[in-house]
């Protein structure tokens, strides 16, 4: 598998083909946000090859002052290719190639939904799968909450370094998602009110 960091069109390629179809509407960021946020620095995009072809994709949201900690803002390998393995084998390589070519991030935050935080039984089933995917990847679930626009969420951390998580490692992730809002002051003084952390024990 090879990966390629994705420059403006092949990331508006990789929206149109696959990330739209492959995320609810209500979770999509815009392309022309996307669009922004990369020209400015604060987002960046993988795409994994096999063969010639596109197999996946990974994007993260990035900051400027916080530079140890990236957001995994979307993660997946198409459709037709799931349940193979593929999407392990693409993290494990994607944590590589970071270390390896971003040698100051230290950490890979995820949002991963809190099944604990729905009564649908189908739903809980589809958050604790998700979980558990990151964690039998190396991702390790931290003891605090992550209410962001609604959502609650669990929130965890893939090591790229031998550093030890730091203690303020949601706040520090809180200040680069406020980064990245900074392209949009409005937008950015309503998620003020809508981004909470919380202990979960």
């Amino acid at each position: 598998m090879d990966i390629e960091i994705a420059d403006i069109h092949l990331t508006e390629e990789l929206y149109k083909k696959f990330i739209s179809a492959d995320f609810p509407s209500n979770e999509l960021r815009p392309l022309k946000m996307i669009k922004s946020l990369m020209k400015n620095g604060f987002y960046s995009v993988y795409a994994a090859y096999e063969n010639g072809e596109i197999t996946g994709y990974a994007c993260f949201l990035k900051g400027k002052t916080i530079k140890n900690t990236v957001l995994l803002d979307y993660f997946a390998v198409r459709k037709d290719l799931r349940g193979q393995g593929k999407g392990s084998l693409f993290l494990s390589q994607l944590v590589g190639h970071i270390r390896k070519t971003e040698p100051y991030v230290s950490f890979i935050a995820v949002e991963c939904e809190n099944p604990e935080k729905t009564s649908v039984s189908e739903k809980a089933e589809n958050r604790r799968r998700r979980i558990r995917f990151y964690t039998q990847n190396g991702a390790v679930i931290t003891d605090t909450g992550w209410y962001v626009f609604g959502v609650d969420y669990n929130l965890l951390v893939i090591k790229t370094s031998d550093k030890t998580v730091p203690d303020n490692f949601a706040e520090n992730l809180y200040r680069l998602y406020m980064e990245g809002l900074s392209l949009n002051p409005f937008f950015r003084e309503i998620a003020k009110k809508r981004i909470k952390i919380y202990p979960l024990n």
